[in-house]
């Protein structure tokens, strides 16, 4: 092809608005698709050099693009499950979504600028990783009338909690919300689900990449052309999730498809050399260095594609790794630390990065490229996880010295349906969301069973009163445990207390003990209760609230002489939170 004057044009085709995706069109004469993959990033790349009003820059590469549009239309096709269950409620959105395929394919170039004013964009192609042009040109950045929340990070003054850019206190707050599971609505599940969660002050989610949604590479294991469908929907995904303020970890890849046991999909996946691909084994997809070349071209697609959006709370490398039969400790560790670090290095956002096993660790955790962990566990049927996920969060927080939220907690690991029978109304769902609140963890524990169990029986609910306390917590600093302090006092052996406690400032959840899903009929209610929690002399406000509306329900002023508070609640069946500052 020729080398020179590749592209005819280059367009910005949206707005430019400070702290929103800017994004330009590239158009050739589609000589580079006759003579590239432009999916391999060795044989041709594009790469955008963005250079801020204030001399900062940001490289981002292009990626390759297929205009799309997306239809929904009414239709009485009856909707079927996708690995889960299809929603035909009747109170919510029901038709068909369809996407159709237009235009010309084309690199674009998607950008989220920090600063407003004056930028300048040097557009570099490299063949076969040598530059052979460029092309530049300014524009100009309209200022934002708000600042976001922006990218999620740690909170380095504890290492236990994530601050937002402005360096708030960010508690995420959801459940999963994997893929999209009706064969009629796609990605208009998640139009439901986001609406559903925003009216709950839910604000985090999780969603895969699996092989039956958003997957990348399921029909061939280095080009993309034919999931230009899937793409299309990820980007709505996003979009909604942006408009309804909601983060979420993108989840590169799932265990099964390296799987020949657990749900497996090895036999389809489009790596495996009976399927055109290059790979003999699972293993070899750590092992090769071919594989790990084209997996990191898939990163940079990635990268290319969607770090502009600050609603990726972070990148998880795999989910549940450790369910791989060829399963190899050392090298999946290796693995997970290559592709961290390649991320790190091309990701000029720096989003957050993670990982997770199949039960609560694994030794990718201790990995520096590895910013929190992120517990699985199903372990929790017949216990009262108010008491029993604190317990893990402070040991792998004393392990690791990084943040710990889990991303997948249950009682029933088989069904959404089995969840329900076990616990109709959801209280080990509401347990998980305050213990991994107020129990040393960083965020609510997430649910699992988000179509079969949370939107089938409309447990949003649960979920508002934690959403809405949270807002009231500034986790800045150091703090004690509560459940450590071994001179607090209660009258009532079965009242027992989680939560934290800095120097100027208390948050603090109680729980009757023997509020559990699996025995209704085992609590009583306690009357006149008393807490005395040794504390610095003070003036303080002290507020009770309600955990299923997170309202305040009392509010009065103490002044402490005694080097100690005493708090008085005069009934308390489940559950009360409070803040004392």
């Amino acid at each position: 092809m020729k080398i020179k004057n590749i592209f005819q044009e280059i367009t910005l085709i949206t707005k430019a608005i400070q702290y929103q995706r800017v994004e330009f069109a590239l158009i050739e004469e589609g000589e580079i698709k006759k003579n590239f993959n432009p999916y391999d990033y060795r044989q041709i790349k594009v790469l955008a050099e963005f250079n801020s009003p204030s001399k900062k820059q940001y490289l981002i590469p292009a990626f390759w693009f297929r205009p799309t549009t997306i239809y929904f239309t009414n239709s009485d096709e009856q909707p079927k499950g996708i690995s889960g269950y299809a929603s035909i409620d009747e109170n919510e959105v029901q038709g068909l979504e369809t996407v159709e395929l237009n235009g010309q394919d084309h690199y674009r170039v998607r950008f989220n600028p920090y600063e407003s004013g004056k930028w300048h964009v040097n557009f570099l192609v490299f063949i076969n990783e040598k530059i052979i042009e460029k092309y530049e040109q300014d524009f100009y950045v309209e200022a934002s009338k708000e600042k976001p929340k922006g990218i999620i990070r740690i909170d380095k003054t504890n290492n236990c909690n994530f601050v937002d850019n402005n360096d708030k206190t960010f508690i995420p707050i959801g459940m999963n919300t994997a893929w999209y599971t009706s064969t009629t609505r796609k990605s208009r599940d998640y139009d439901v689900w986001f609406l559903k969660m925003k009216a709950n002050q839910m604000n985090c989610c999780r969603i895969w990449l699996a092989p039956w949604g958003f997957a990348l590479h399921w029909a061939k294991f280095d080009n993309f052309d034919e999931r230009f469908d899937a793409l299309a929907r990820l980007d709505r995904t996003l979009e909604l999730a942006e408009e309804n303020d909601i983060y979420f970890m993108m989840t590169l890849l799932n265990h099964g498809q390296f799987c020949y046991k657990s749900n497996p999909q090895w036999i389809r996946n489009s790596w495996n050399v009976v399927n055109g691909g290059i790979l003999t084994s699972p293993r070899e997809f750590f092992e090769k260095e071919e594989a790990k070349i084209i997996y990191k071209n898939q990163l940079l697609y990635l990268i290319a594609r969607y770090s502009y959006s600050f609603n990726i709370m972070a990148w998880e490398l795999f989910n549940e790794v450790d369910h791989i039969e060829e399963y190899d400790e050392e090298l999946f560790t290796l693995w997970h630390q290559e592709m961290a670090a390649f991320i790190k290095n091309h990701d000029p956002y720096h989003h957050l990065v993670t990982t997770s096993y199949k039960y609560v660790d694994g030794k990718g955790n201790s990995l520096s490229e590895i910013d929190f962990v992120n517990p699985h566990s199903y372990s929790y049927d017949n216990m009262n996880l108010n008491v029993e996920l604190p317990k893990i969060q402070e040991q792998l927080f004393k392990k690791y010295h990084k943040p710990v939220f889990h991303s997948e907690v249950g009682i029933d690991w088989r069904s959404g349906g089995g969840t329900y029978q076990l616990d109709r109304s959801g209280i080990a769902v509401k347990q998980a969301i305050w213990a991994g609140i107020m129990g040393g963890g960083a965020g609510s524990a997430m649910n699992w069973w988000w179509d079969s169990y949370i939107n089938r029986y409309h447990l949003y609910h649960l979920f508002t009163g934690a959403a809405k306390f949270a807002l009231g917590l500034e986790m800045k600093g150091n703090y004690n445990l509560l459940q450590n302090q071994k001179q607090i006092v209660i009258n009532n052996k079965n009242i027992k207390l989680i939560g934290y406690m800095f120097d100027n400032r208390i948050y603090g959840y109680l729980f009757n003990k023997k509020w559990v899903y699996y025995k209704l009929k085992n609590i009583e209610e306690v009357l006149d209760l008393e807490i005395v929690i040794p504390f610095s002399n003070g003036k303080y406000t002290i507020s009770l609230y309600d955990t299923n509306s997170g309202e305040i329900v009392s509010k009065y002023l103490l002044q402490n002489e005694e080097n100690q508070i005493k708090l008085s609640i005069k009934t308390i069946i489940k559950d009360i939170a409070f803040i004392i500052n």
